[in-house]
């Protein structure tokens, strides 16, 4: 008898931190649009480039240890940087959706899938 494991099955620790990591995502989304309008432009700018760049960072330092506790803050800085760049297209244009946006935001994450070798950032950018 042959029994071998297969090394890409998605484990439900895999999903929950995955999917933990993306409500991190919508949660930092939903704290920064309900106080938008309140805060000035230059606190703006640091909340959205601190809270994407400690997402990266702390996805770096953490994927070392705890391999998918990691990914799935990697997960959660790629969202934060999406809703930078409309939050900061914001800024120039309000009430205006720019579509240019989403090939920026695709643009902007392509090292990170190079980096990353992750199945799930791909699947995303390739849907976009």
């Amino acid at each position: 008898q042959h029994y071998y494991t297969e090394k890409n099955k998605v484990s439900p620790i895999t999903a929950l931190l995955a999917t933990g990591g993306i409500l991190i995502g919508i949660g930092f989304i939903a704290l920064v649009s309900s106080f938008w309008s309140t805060f000035s432009i230059p606190f703006k700018f640091f909340i959205l480039f601190a809270s994407t760049l400690t997402l990266f960072t702390s996805g770096f330092i953490v994927e070392k240890r705890y391999f998918k506790t990691g990914r799935s803050l990697w997960y959660a800085g790629s969202l934060a940087f999406g809703a930078s760049v409309f939050f900061i297209q914001s800024f120039f244009q309000p009430f205006y959706f720019e579509p240019y946006n989403v090939l920026l935001i695709v643009t902007g994450l392509l090292p990170l899938l190079y980096f990353l070798k992750d199945r799930l950032i791909t699947t995303v950018l390739l849907l976009f």
